[in-house]
């Protein structure tokens, strides 16, 4: 699946969502910065996954503690991406997961062995809590990436 956008904020709708059900997928690439909701079923092939998506949260606005259903939401989208064996992800993604890890821990990345972190920014605290989840880490590229 690829979801490649170009965003506007008159174009964030915060009642859209993907919702993939795919038994068989292997490889996702997922760029989006519409998307407010990424429901994951039976993703039990995965094993590349290539993220860039802020889920509807643009930078005024960050990840809200409160908002139960985005937290269930993402907590189901980590446990289906956790099986990954190999991930690249950008520093807004990585944002995203760090704001929810300081309201609920994160799934253990037991499978990833290689990472890469594409960014144009990111603090070394998101880099490190992530790696903490990532036993099995064989390998892990930081690509800057200059706009």
């Amino acid at each position: 699946m690829v979801s490649d956008c170009e965003d506007s904020e008159e174009d964030l709708d915060e009642h859209l969502v993907v919702a993939i059900d795919a038994p068989k997928l292997q490889y996702m690439r997922l760029r989006d910065g519409r998307t407010a909701s990424f429901v994951l079923d039976n993703m039990v092939s995965l094993v590349n996954a290539d993220i860039d998506a802020v889920f509807n949260l643009i930078q005024e606005e960050r990840f809200d503690p409160n908002d139960l259903q985005k937290r269930s939401m993402f907590r189901k989208f980590l446990a289906g991406i956790s099986g990954v064996q190999s991930m690249i992800i950008t520093s807004s993604t990585l944002e995203v997961i760090y704001d929810y890890s300081r309201c609920e821990s994160l799934p253990l990345f037991k499978n990833l062995s290689f990472l890469r972190v594409g960014s144009f920014g990111y603090k070394r605290e998101m880099l490190s809590m992530f790696l903490e989840r990532c036993p099995n880490l064989k390998s892990l590229a930081l690509v800057r990436i200059i706009y």
